[in-house]
């Protein structure tokens, strides 16, 4: 950091340079303003024998032409009132006439005289004289004198108010930026401070910027710097506790290191290991394919990960090691040989073999479980004795599905029970189970519901009681549900619903829907009855359509939405029928054609149907 006399030393160091060309420059103008002076001396002596000449020649003319010597003499000597004026001579024809002085001009006559010859008159008659420019010279030196101290005066005035505003504006200024410049340390930075709006400003907008790339670059530097410190003793310290172990291979492939847990791990000496090729540590060799594809991954200098192969231990048995590594190049980018590590993956590959085993008996269980459920199922060749025409598709999205179909009797009277479950896959499944054993109870129930909508509360009592739901415990399980009677003597058809509506078709192609409660059942207890609305239609050849929301509910089309009940409606009015058959199967078509290439979200279940008509 500079000390304040050195600061006022480069300001005193600036002013005495200052000073020495402000004195320079009032020299030159005095200088030159003494050249004018005696330039202006000049014109003046000259001015003022033209003056005389006129003035008196005429004069002079007359006299000497009438002989008048006395005037005459007077005359000429009337020339000298003119201080410059040092010898006069009056000419006639270019002759000399008169001179005064009488006897000549002077002898001493300075340097600087000049002859002026000045015509009288445009005559013949003409006078010369001769002019000493310096008769004022002495004059001359005091206004010069004068001049100089003047100019002096003026131009030091200017020089301060100049020099004043010098440091001011720019020697200050810069002293401040000097100062930061002086005093700034990578980590401490000292930023110059109000030069905004000045014309250096743009400097010390520069330097301030330096500054903060400095500290900031100081900063990210320290920081590295105890990142690096800390990456090294982390790597250390996992390098003594981690069970991976390093390796290195050269340019030939063959081992030249091996951390100390490699040797832990297979219980090998370092003689046995070191300078030999990887290949010569496995105990699966003979898998060509393997080890011929890795080899092809070293020859080509590629990076390469996991790879999995069998040591023979030194503890007498087998381990199975993963290794993964990468090419290394010098400067010259000159193939040097890998560096890589390794893992022991034996209990990895122990679990992953008990876990093939389970998943192997857990696809076995739900393999049977489908069958299962296929056994349960009612089929289309169930149904058509008692509703006659019948299209029946199922397609759950996994194995097994939440979706069911149930057919039988109660009394005289044939039922079917269209649902939907919670969920899909294995927990659809298992609540198919439950509501068919729901069902089962309430068939043998000594009093069995007399309607639909009996039925329907009777499966919501059953499904709350089975999953304990309460007052005061709501369910995340449930189902919707479809409950239709046939009485072929009446040729009437009973309705009632959850969640799932039923559709007629006419054979004119008018769709009629009779909409369900929109509550599900078993999702949570109500004291009161579901009072679920019963809905009586007249058979006249119609065709009855239920479907489950996994249509409804697909992803698909162009904006990869989901088809939604109006797109549902479309797909009816295009199918234009009330063949039980080709309206399923138009359905499917429809649904195939907005899934795309997405997903199945959910079960699809269709039932569609034609009661044999009595007329």
């Amino acid at each position: 950091m500079r000390k304040p006399s050195e600061r006022r030393g480069l300001i005193a160091s600036f002013l005495v340079v200052y000073l020495v060309i402000i004195l320079l420059l009032a020299g030159l103008v005095t200088a030159g303003f003494h050249l004018y002076r005696n330039q202006v001396s000049r014109s003046e002596a000259g001015l003022q024998a033209a003056v005389a000449a006129v003035e008196i020649g005429p004069l002079l003319v007359s006299a000497f032409q009438q002989q008048d010597r006395q005037t005459t003499r007077r005359l000429m000597r009337s020339f000298f009132a003119f201080p410059a004026v040092r010898c006069v001579h009056f000419l006639d024809a270019g002759e000399k006439q008169l001179s005064w002085p009488e006897k000549g001009c002077p002898s001493q006559m300075s340097a600087e005289t000049t002859s002026v010859s000045l015509a009288i008159e445009d005559s013949e008659f003409a006078l010369e004289f001769a002019i000493d420019h310096a008769y004022d010279k002495e004059q001359n030196w005091i206004s010069t004198k004068a001049f100089a101290v003047l100019s002096v005066l003026v131009i030091l005035l200017v020089a301060a108010t100049f020099t004043f505003l010098l440091i001011k504006v720019i020697l200050r200024p810069l002293m401040r930026l000097q100062h930061a410049m002086l005093t700034s340390t990578p980590d401490n930075p000292v930023f110059a401070e109000d030069l905004d709006g000045h014309q250096l400003g743009g400097a010390g907008l520069i330097y301030n910027q330096m500054a903060e790339e400095a500290r900031s670059y100081y900063g990210d530097m320290k920081e590295t710097q105890i990142q690096l410190r800390e990456s090294q003793a982390r790597f250390r310290d996992m390098a003594e506790i981690s069970t991976d172990w390093f390796y290195e291979l050269d340019r030939d492939f063959n081992l030249v290191y091996l951390s100390e847990q490699f040797y832990q791990l297979t219980g090998l000496e370092e003689n046995e290991v070191i300078g030999q090729p990887i290949a010569q540590l496995a105990a699966d060799q003979d898998d060509q394919i393997k080890w011929d594809n890795h080899n092809a991954l070293l020859s080509g200098h590629k990076e390469f990960r996991q790879f999995e192969f069998r040591i023979h231990t030194g503890h007498g048995g087998d381990c199975f090691a993963s290794i993964s590594g990468k090419p290394v190049f010098d400067a010259d980018q000159k193939f040097q040989g890998y560096r890589g590590t390794g893992r022991d993956v034996t209990l990895l590959r122990q679990n992953q073999e008990a876990l093939a085993d389970a998943n192997q008996n857990f696809g076995d269980s739900v393999a049977y479980a489908s069958h299962f459920q296929h056994r349960l199922l009612a089929n289309e060749q169930d149904l058509m004795p008692d509703f006659g025409e019948v299209r029946f598709i199922w397609q759950p999205r996994d194995l097994v599905g939440g979706d069911f179909l149930s057919h039988f009797r109660m009394g005289d009277m044939p039922y079917i029970l269209f649902y939907d479950c919670t969920g899909h896959g294995v927990p659809g499944g298992f609540m198919v189970m439950l509501v068919s054993a729901a069902i089962d109870r309430i068939r043998m129930q000594a009093r069995q519901p007399k309607n639909c909508a009996e039925m329907l509360q009777a499966m919501h009592d059953e499904i709350c009681a089975s999953l304990e739901i309460t007052p005061d415990h709501s369910a995340t399980d449930g189902l919707d549900c479809a409950v239709i009677r046939l009485d072929k003597d009446k040729q009437m058809l009973e309705y009632a619903g959850a969640n799932i509506d039923l559709l007629a078709i006419s054979d004119m192609g008018e769709v009629i829907k009779y909409p369900a409660r929109r509550h599900a059942l078993g999702y949570r207890y109500l004291d009161e009855p579901l009072q679920a609305e019963r809905h009586h239609i007249p058979i006249d050849g119609k065709c009855f359509l239920l479907a489950t929301d996994g249509i409804v509910s697909q992803i698909g089309g162009r904006s990869r939405r989901v088809m939604g009940s109006r797109h549902f409606q479309a797909l009816l009015a295009e199918a234009k029928t009330a063949d039980p058959r080709k309206l399923a199967n138009s359905l499917m078509r429809g649904l195939r054609v907005w899934q795309g290439g997405e997903e199945r979200r959910d079960d699809v279940m269709i039932l569609a149907f034609r009661p044999p008509s009595s007329h």
